[in-house]
């Protein structure tokens, strides 16, 4: 379901990040183009996380899920059609969370790259920007996975119910995502994260996923916001105004 947001050309600027332990203080940028800056990852994110429902750019297979192969190819396609100005879209990047290699231990400290907490502040790595997705979920939308560190199931918590915050973006899905990253467990697999319950893993390629693009912009600022007067200043601005109007016209009366 689409959210309702303040159409401002940057202002929407979500001051992420403010949980104890984040490194990162992560800001989340409405451009009002159909774009979402993020400042840490320095990425565009398409702001409609399900594109491929309404469009297919003419690949065949293509929708809301595909697999990772049609998603590569509708990737492609949406390039050749410049979609909002670009050609250089991309599905989500995965790195080892260690920065020295893919870990495929499933885990729920978020010290290994498969499993819960992959990023989330009370994590191994806290703030890692390791996967792009798994800082979406915990550091910009602030969501919660569905385990504590330690194993312990987060199901019924009153803290927990799922993707709770999606943030200005429209229609993104509880569902599993493709990352453009593949992986050897299982073999020809690929990555993907798990918006439902903040888990990353490995899925078969030949599987249905959703697909979210998103652009690297490492040298994009935004814009500042316009930044309103407060209401004491236009009033002394108005009466300012008004004065120059009178003594305008005693001026004028007064040459008559």
């Amino acid at each position: 379901m689409a959210m309702s947001r303040p159409k401002s050309a940057v202002a929407l600027a979500l001051a992420m990040g403010l949980g104890t332990g984040g490194a990162a203080q992560a800001t989340l940028s409405d451009l009002a183009d159909g774009t979402v800056f993020d400042d840490v990852l320095k990425v565009m994110w398409l702001q409609n996380a399900n594109l491929a429902a309404s469009e297919t750019f003419g690949v065949a297979g293509a929708g809301s899920y595909m697999d990772w192969l049609t998603a590569k190819e509708w990737i492609a396609a949406m390039n050749a059609a410049n979609y909002l100005g670009y050609r250089d879209w991309r599905l989500p990047d995965v790195s080892p969370v260690d920065e020295v290699a893919f870990d495929y231990t499933d885990v729920k400290d978020g010290s290994t790259d498969y499993g819960f907490n992959i990023s989330a502040d009370y994590s191994a790595y806290p703030s890692s920007t390791a996967s792009e997705m798994a800082f979406m979920f915990y550091q910009n939308l602030r969501n919660i996975g569905r385990y504590e560190v330690d194993g312990t199931p987060r199901t019924g918590d009153p803290g927990f119910d799922g993707l709770v915050n999606t943030g200005p973006f429209d229609n993104l899905l509880s569902a599993i995502y493709w990352a453009g990253v593949p992986c050897t467990s299982p073999q020809s697999g690929a990555f993907f994260f798990f918006f439902q319950n903040g888990s990353q893993g490995c899925a078969d390629m030949g599987g249905h996923v959703s697909v979210w693009p998103v652009r690297d912009a490492p040298d994009f600022t935004p814009a500042p916001p316009v930044v309103p007067l407060p209401p004491a200043l236009w009033l002394l601005g108005a009466g300012f105004l008004g004065y120059l109007g009178l003594g305008r016209r005693g001026r004028n009366e007064a040459a008559a």
